[in-house]
């Protein structure tokens, strides 16, 4: 949390809230508040919301994968994922979540989430399907240029994922959109670019690093 706390982590795709200094265990965010599993979460700077991403049915976390050398958790290199979805935190608890841009099947998805100094906008990023990340199956795998099965060949990773675009979305108090993501064309429309983790600076509105 903004005040420092609450410390809120994910692991296997549950969200967890812990003390802010001991990292102590309070509780598991129920999955029926949160729509599923969910992985990515970014608190507000006002301390009102937290967004995160959802996994949609068809995704998959690294630990999903029945190889040998699959991440235990996988929560930061998930395939097919994800829905973008916010949910306010009143009284030390969380609130049902809101999606605020769903994924579309097979043809986008949407990740790694971070909220604007005055709480108002979440840029993120956007991976097209079909994907390409070899780097996040090596990550997997544990091997170079492993042969993919044909069902994962086309699967979007939110690792080393190429032709990403950043997009910014505005946010009300009660964690609605408001209109349309915006396009971020200037950084991201550049052929085989990889745009990951993008974040704005902590105090002063409108500088972005990615």
């Amino acid at each position: 949390s903004p005040d420092g706390e609450l410390l809120l982590t994910n692991w296997n795709g549950v969200l967890t809230l812990r003390d802010g200094d001991t990292g102590a265990r309070k509780f598991d965010v129920d999955p029926k508040i949160t729509g599923g599993r969910a992985i990515m979460p970014a608190w507000s700077p006002d301390g009102t919301r937290v967004a995160f991403v959802q996994v949609p049915p068809e995704g998959k976390l690294g630990s999903d994968f029945p190889v040998p050398n699959a991440p235990k958790g996988g929560d930061w290199v998930a395939a097919n994922t994800g829905n973008l979805a916010v949910m306010r935190f009143e009284n030390g608890a969380f609130q049902p979540a809101r999606v605020v841009l769903p994924s579309e099947k097979g043809v986008e998805y949407h990740y790694q989430p971070s909220w604007s100094p005055d709480s108002s906008f979440l840029i993120f990023v956007t991976a097209t399907a079909p994907g390409f990340a070899p780097a996040a199956w090596k990550v997997i795998y544990g091997v170079d240029n492993p042969v993919l099965p044909p069902e994962y060949r086309d699967y979007v990773m939110t690792y080393d994922q190429r032709e990403t675009r950043l997009r910014l979305l505005q946010i009300n108090g009660q964690g609605e959109p408001v209109g349309l993501a915006a396009e971020l064309d200037a950084a991201t429309r550049r052929p085989s670019q990889s745009i990951s983790w993008p974040r704005f600076a902590p105090f002063q509105q409108g500088q972005l690093a990615f």
